[in-house]
C-alpha cells in the first residue's frame, strides 16, 4: 500500500511536469508562428506574461477523464466528431491525461507491460483530431492549380455591397481589390457535407501568395469582419474540406464578399500637391451639413475624420471643374497609387489640399453644389457649407507669398455633383475710377466718383477691402478714410483721387490710376484779339489771345470765314483770299460759360507789275543810265517803292539802295 501510494504521487508529479513543459513549449512554437503572421512580438510577450502568472495553465480547460478506458476512447471519439477541441494543446494535454490515467489505474501494468491498448488508440484517434482541425493553409498557398474565378472584384462604397458570386467551383479564387484598415467579411455557402468534406475559405495577397486569415465550416463557412492589412489585391480561396490538400468538386456554390466598414489606414490624408490638387475622399451618412457649422481652421472631424476616410484621386492641374462622371456614379478611389474602390456620388465629401507657389494678389472663382469652403494656410476665408444648387463665388481676392496652402473642401448631399476652382492673376486695369477729371466752378462741390464693382453673385464682396487717398499734388497721397466702393469728395481746391483694393486675407494690395478734380473759383474769361492786318494772299501773321482765364474750360482759335483767311491751333493766321474774316478765341467748358474775343483780318490782292528798266554793262567810271520801275498794280493800292541793290548775285545779297 506504501508502495502504490508513492508510485501514483510520483506519476502525478511526472505527469504535472510533464504537463507544464509541454505548456511551455506550445507557447514557445505558437509565438514564433504568431509573430511571423502577424508581424509584431506583442501578443508573443503578453502570452508569456501568462505563462508567468499561470493565467495560461488556468485557462486551458480539461474535460475530467473517466477512468473506464473504453470511456476515455468513447470521450476522444465524441470529441473528434462534435470538433470541441480547437487547439492542438489541448488535444495532446488530453492524450497526456488519458495516457496518465491509464497509468495511474494499473501502475504495474504500466512498469512491466508498457502502454496499453488505449494508449496507441488514444494516440491514433488524437492524430485524426489534429490532422481534421488544423491541417490548413496557414503555412502557405496551396501547391496544386488553383484558378481565378470571374473578373477582379472592386466595391463601391454605399453601392455594390455585398458582392455575390454564384457557380463557384472548389479551387476558384476571387481577387478582390482592397484597402489598408477597411473591414471585410466573405461567407462560402454549404456546398458539401459530411466528413472531410467542409467547406474552406482563405485570403491570401494576390502578388505574393502570402497567408492572410482562414476559416472552415460543415455547413459553409465565413470569414467575419478582417481588418485588411494591404491596399492591394487578395484572393480569396476555395477549398472543399479543411486542408490544403483539397478534392476537386463538380458542384458550385456562392460566395459573398462584404464590405463591413471603410477607414483608410494606408494613406495619408494630409498629402497635398504642388501646384496641383490632391483630392482626398470621404464618406458620411449624417443630415446635411456634414459636421454643422464650419470651424476657423481645418479639423479632422465629421465628415473629414479618418474612419469616413476612403483614399485619394489626383486632379493634375491647379484648377478644378468636376462632375464626378455624373449624378448616382461610382467615382475612383486610390490607395498606394492605383484605383483599389469607389465611391457612390452621392453623401460624400472630397478635402482638396494643395500647395501653391504662386506671389502676389490673385482672383479665385469657386463653385459648388452642395457646399464648398476655402482655408488658405489654415484661415478661413469662405464658407458656404449649405445645401445649394450649383452656384458660383467669384472675386475672392487672396494674397500669396509663394508658399501657401490650400484646403478647399466640398460635400454632396443628393442630386447635380459640381465643384470647381480657378486662381487668376489680379489685373490692375481693370480697377479704376470714373470720370477722370471733373471740374467744380466753387469749392465745396460733390463729385461722385464710381469705382469698378467686385461682387460676388451681386452682393458686396466680403473677400476684399477698400481705401481711398487724396493729393493736391499727384504725387504726395493721404489716406481719406473712405473704405466704400465709391467715393463722393467735396474738394475746396483742386484734387486728385485713387483707390486701393486690398485683401481681407493677406497683404496683397492692388492701386488704381488717378483722377482729379479741378476746382476754380472765377470764372473763364479772355480780354482781347490783336494781329497783324492786312495780310496779303498767302501771307501769314501770329495772332494772340490776351489775359485769358480758362476755369477749367478750354480755348480754342476760329475764323469766320476759312475761305478768306485761316487760324491754327497755335493762332497763326493765313491769307487764302481777298476780304475781311474775323479772327475769334473761344473757351469752352469754364466757369460762367462760353467766353471768347476776336480781330478782323483784310487779306489783299498780291503786288503785280513791279518790273525795273532792262540791265546794263557799263566801263569803270561811267556813270549809268536812269534806272525806271513800272506803276505797280495789286495790294491795297497804297503803294511805297523802296529801292535794293546788291553786288554778289541777282536773287540774294541786296540791301537798301
Amino acid at each position: 500500500m506504501k508502495y502504490s501510494i508513492h508510485n501514483q504521487i510520483k506519476n502525478r508529479n511526472k505527469f504535472a511536469q510533464f504537463k507544464m513543459f509541454f505548456n511551455f513549449l506550445f507557447f514557445i512554437i505558437s509565438s514564433i508562428t504568431d509573430a511571423l503572421r502577424i508581424g509584431t512580438v506583442m501578443s508573443s510577450v503578453t502570452s508569456f506574461t501568462s505563462i508567468l502568472n499561470m493565467n495560461f495553465f488556468r485557462s486551458c480547460t480539461i474535460v475530467p477523464i473517466p477512468t473506464n478506458n473504453m470511456n476515455r476512447i468513447l470521450l476522444l471519439i465524441t470529441a473528434i466528431f462534435s470538433s470541441q477541441l480547437h487547439r492542438l494543446k489541448e488535444v495532446v494535454l488530453l492524450f497526456l491525461q488519458v495516457v496518465s490515467q491509464d497509468s495511474l489505474s494499473d501502475n504495474t501494468r504500466y512498469k512491466k507491460k508498457g502502454l496499453g491498448k488505449s494508449f496507441v488508440i488514444s494516440f491514433v484517434l488524437l492524430f485524426f483530431v489534429y490532422s481534421n482541425d488544423y491541417g490548413q493553409c496557414s503555412g502557405g498557398y496551396p501547391g496544386f492549380t488553383t484558378t481565378q474565378f470571374s473578373t477582379n472584384q472592386t466595391f463601391c462604397i454605399d453601392s455594390n455591397s455585398p458582392i455575390v458570386i454564384n457557380n463557384v467551383l472548389a479551387q476558384n479564387y476571387i481577387v478582390l481589390n482592397v484597402i489598408k484598415g477597411y473591414t471585410y467579411s466573405f461567407q462560402a455557402s454549404d456546398i458539401w457535407s459530411g466528413g472531410t468534406n467542409r467547406e474552406y475559405l482563405g485570403v491570401f495577397d494576390n502578388s505574393t501568395n502570402s497567408y492572410l486569415i482562414e476559416n472552415n465550416g460543415t455547413n459553409g463557412t465565413s470569414i467575419n469582419n478582417w481588418v485588411s492589412t494591404l491596399s492591394g489585391q487578395v484572393k480569396v480561396l476555395l477549398l472543399r474540406g479543411n486542408t490544403c490538400a483539397s478534392t476537386a468538386s463538380g458542384s458550385t456554390g456562392t460566395i459573398t464578399l462584404t464590405l463591413n466598414s471603410i477607414g483608410n489606414t494606408q494613406d495619408s490624408q494630409v498629402t497635398a500637391g504642388t501646384d496641383t490638387w490632391t483630392g482626398h475622399l470621404y464618406n458620411w451618412t449624417v443630415g446635411p451639413p456634414p459636421g454643422g457649422a464650419s470651424p476657423a481652421s481645418p479639423a479632422a472631424s465629421n465628415p473629414f475624420s479618418s474612419t469616413q476616410y476612403s483614399g485619394y484621386y489626383n486632379v493634375g492641374s491647379e484648377s478644378i471643374n468636376e462632375g464626378f462622371g455624373g449624378d448616382y456614379n461610382c467615382f475612383n478611389v486610390f490607395s498606394n497609387g492605383t484605383q483599389r474602390a469607389s465611391i457612390y456620388t452621392e453623401q460624400f465629401a472630397v478635402r482638396y489640399r494643395m500647395n501653391t507657389t504662386k506671389n502676389g494678389c490673385y482672383l479665385i472663382n469657386i463653385t459648388g453644389d452642395d457646399g464648398v469652403r476655402l482655408y488658405l494656410n489654415g484661415t478661413l476665408i469662405l464658407d458656404k457649407w449649405i445645401e445649394q444648387s450649383s452656384t458660383t463665388y467669384n472675386n475672392v481676392l487672396v494674397s500669396l507669398d509663394g508658399n501657401d496652402d490650400f484646403i478647399f473642401d466640398y460635400y454632396e448631399n443628393g442630386g447635380q455633383n459640381v465643384v470647381a476652382f480657378t486662381i487668376t492673376p489680379f489685373d490692375i486695369s481693370t480697377n479704376t475710377i470714373s470720370p477722370a477729371t471733373t471740374t467744380v466752378c466753387s469749392s465745396g462741390t460733390t463729385v461722385a466718383l464710381n469705382g469698378t464693382s467686385y461682387l460676388v453673385n451681386g452682393a458686396a464682396n466680403p473677400y476684399l477691402t477698400f481705401q481711398w487717398e487724396s493729393s493736391p499734388n499727384n504725387s504726395t497721397w493721404t489716406n481719406t478714410g473712405v473704405t466704400t466702393e465709391d467715393y463722393s469728395p467735396a474738394p475746396v481746391t483742386t484734387t486728385y483721387y485713387r483707390r486701393v483694393v486690398k485683401a481681407v486675407s493677406g497683404t496683397c494690395s492692388v492701386t488704381s490710376a488717378s483722377v482729379v478734380i479741378n476746382v476754380y473759383p472765377t470764372n473763364a474769361s479772355v480780354a482781347s484779339v490783336t494781329g497783324t492786318s492786312p495780310l496779303c494772299i498767302a501771307g501769314t501773321a501770329t495772332y494772340s489771345a490776351n489775359s485769358v482765364v480758362l476755369s477749367g474750360g478750354t480755348g480754342a482759335w476760329s475764323s469766320s470765314s476759312a475761305a478768306i483767311a485761316t487760324v491754327s491751333a497755335a493762332g497763326l493766321v493765313t491769307g487764302v483770299a481777298v476780304g475781311t474774316a474775323n479772327i475769334i478765341y473761344t473757351i469752352t467748358g469754364g466757369c460762367g460759360g462760353t467766353k471768347s474775343a476776336q480781330q478782323s483780318v483784310t487779306v489783299n490782292p498780291v503786288i503785280a507789275s513791279n518790273t525795273v528798266s532792262a540791265a546794263q554793262t557799263i566801263c569803270t567810271a561811267t556813270t549809268p543810265a536812269a534806272l525806271t520801275g513800272s506803276t505797280a498794280t495789286g495790294g491795297s493800292g497804297a503803294y511805297v517803292y523802296l529801292w535794293e541793290s546788291s553786288t554778289t548775285s541777282a536773287v540774294a545779297g541786296f540791301a537798301t539802295a
